[in-house]
Order: C-alpha cells, then sequence, then structure tokens
C-alpha cells in the first residue's frame, strides 16, 4: 500500500506561484518613474568620489511617518501615509485609519475622496487630523528628497515626511 503526501510539499509549486505574482504585484506602480528615480538615472545622486548614491526610498511600498504639519503641533500625534502600486493609499491620521485613491503624473498627485473611520480622539488630536485630511485632499504635487524625505505640496502648505522605522 502506498501512502499518498499532501503535506507543504505538495503546496510547494502553488506557493511558489502565489509568492511570484506578489512580488511582480509589489513592483508595480501607477507612475513611469518617481522624481528620485529620476534624479538618479540622471546622475544627481552619485557623490564627488563618484560612487553611486544609496538608493532613495520609492514613493510605492515605502511607510510614511508624517513630522511636519504647518501650523500644527504634533507631540505625540504622528499621522501615516503608504501608497501601493495599483493606486491605493492608506494611512493614519492620528486618530482615525483612512484609505482611498491617488494619482501620479511625473511630479503630480492628487488623491480621490478619502474614506475615513469615525472615532474622537479629544479636540486636539480632532484638530490635526482635520488639518491633515483637508492638506492631502488638497495635494497637487510629490517629491522625495535626497535625504530620504516625502514632501507632498498642498498650496502653501507642505506635509514633510520621514520613512516610518
Amino acid at each position: 500500500m502506498t501512502r499518498r503526501s499532501t503535506g507543504f510539499l505538495g503546496l510547494l509549486p502553488a506557493l511558489v506561484v502565489v509568492l511570484a505574482a506578489c512580488n511582480a504585484a509589489a513592483t508595480a506602480s501607477p507612475s513611469a518613474a518617481s522624481p528620485s528615480a529620476v534624479a538618479s538615472a540622471a546622475g544627481g545622486g552619485a557623490g564627488a568620489s563618484g560612487a553611486a548614491a544609496l538608493t532613495a526610498p520609492e514613493l510605492v511600498g515605502t511607510a510614511w511617518l508624517l513630522g511636519d504639519l504647518p501650523g500644527q503641533v504634533l507631540n505625540d500625534v504622528r499621522p501615516t501615509i503608504s501608497f501601493s502600486g495599483d493606486g491605493t493609499v492608506t494611512g493614519d491620521g492620528g486618530c482615525n485609519t483612512f484609505n482611498g485613491t491617488y494619482t501620479t503624473s511625473g511630479a503630480n498627485l492628487t488623491f480621490g475622496p478619502l474614506a475615513t473611520t469615525r472615532k474622537t480622539c479629544g479636540d486636539a488630536v480632532d484638530k490635526i487630523e482635520q488639518a491633515y485630511l483637508a492638506a492631502l485632499q488638497a495635494t497637487t504635487a510629490y517629491e522625495i528628497t535626497s535625504d530620504a524625505k516625502l514632501k507632498l505640496t498642498a498650496g502653501a502648505t507642505t506635509l514633510t515626511y520621514s520613512v516610518q522605522q
């Protein structure tokens, strides 16, 4: 009598296909090239020694932590944002989570309507979150700087993020 095994090794070929598909989806980006990639390709990232600079973070696939929201004191409130390659965005406004869509074209970036949960966390936190979400909705451009900061421009307001650790 022969015993047939359907354990982990039996599932290995299917797992390889799923992982390969996930990897391909994770590298997709709604924009042809990020401004940082364009700058690197143009040679703008090389140091005086001619050595290649460290690779700047990409808009897609990086978790970003807000460090500056003009007109607001963040203290312990740290809003976040993450961009997916499928044109969706998720984040935390300091109290509530949000999600929605975004589009890029070169250095231009705009958000579609953002949906949020509806908790209340006190006047100070709620005020920061409202200002943050309003600035996101007004965003028209983005830049990833040579010091690995993401800057979203919304009129006279610039939101500045660092890579979330």
